[in-house]
């Protein structure tokens, strides 16, 4: 079970077919795209666990719209060589957990020393 509280956005690198680093970004925005898509973000992630190629393409492109918001998913499509697939999905994943921790992980205590704690004193 996915804690939403704990939606940590992090950049994750990955490299596409046009030799150009980009970054996904599971931020709140990506995350509602990919309810448009699939009607939740987790299933979206298990069908990029099954390697479906739409799967892929779809998260791929709504980890990305942080960069360019003007992105299609055709367009995405078009980055992606097949034979790089597994990469791009792995990547997916990582950016995935961190974006979404499991609920072990975000049952943890917050670090009370942080500082973007409140301060209750």
């Amino acid at each position: 079970m996915y804690d939403l509280s704990a939606i940590k956005p992090k950049k994750v690198p990955v490299m596409l077919s046009d030799c150009k680093q980009r970054h996904l970004l599971f931020d709140l925005n990506a995350l509602a795209e990919l309810e448009d898509v699939y009607g939740g973000h987790a299933d979206a992630l298990k069908e990029v666990q099954t390697g479906s190629f739409r799967a892929i393409r779809a998260t791929l492109w709504a980890g990305l719209l942080h960069e360019d918001p003007n992105l299609t998913i055709k367009d995405v499509g078009a980055m992606i060589a097949v034979d790089g697939m597994s990469i791009i999905s792995d990547a997916i994943v990582d950016a995935f957990n961190i974006a979404v921790p499991t609920a072990s992980v975000a049952d943890q205590p917050p670090d009370v020393c942080s500082k973007d704690a409140p301060q209750d004193f």
